[in-house]
């Protein structure tokens, strides 16, 4: 696959767009002006109760991409009655993620420092979802975790 322009390599949180084209037009219409995504959407904490929803999960969906822009998902999951994600105000942290992840699983192989990185937490029975996306980051543990100054919901 030949690209151009790298598509991560320019993330930049702050500065994206949030909204199509499309979308901006609809809400000028109805409501004579565009919404200030970054008063909305991104913050530098976790809401409450996402941290609580995070915390109860079996398992999650993470993206993120490699050195060529290849975009990457995988489902992690933890041992039963094993707490494996960790989520606080600033970030969501990975307990024992190296050694969950497959030897050959592309997504843990992409999963560098300051790489932007996506979440998707599922309650089935409930079908609520909540995305998050930030950056990766290593604790002093050497942990995983998502975080960052412009975390987005």
């Amino acid at each position: 696959m030949t690209k151009s322009t790298p598509i991560l390599g320019e993330f930049k949180p702050s500065a994206m767009g949030v909204f199509h084209e499309t979308n901006y037009k609809m809400q000028e219409r109805y409501y004579g002006k565009r919404e200030d995504a970054k008063a909305h959407y991104f913050r530098d904490w976790i809401p409450k109760q996402h941290e609580d929803f995070y915390n109860k999960l079996p398992f999650t969906v993470l993206a993120t991409a490699d050195d060529a822009d290849d975009l990457w998902v995988s489902v992690v999951t933890g041992e039963p009655g094993k707490k494996f994600m960790s989520a606080t105000p600033t970030d969501v942290t990975f307990v024992g993620l190296d050694k969950m992840a497959a030897n050959d699983d592309p997504l843990f192989k992409s999963m560098k420092p300051k790489r932007p990185m996506g979440m998707l937490g599922i309650e089935l029975h409930t079908r609520r979802r909540n995305r998050l996306n930030g950056v990766i980051e290593l604790n002093s543990s050497g942990e995983y975790k998502i975080g960052g100054a412009n975390l987005s919901f």
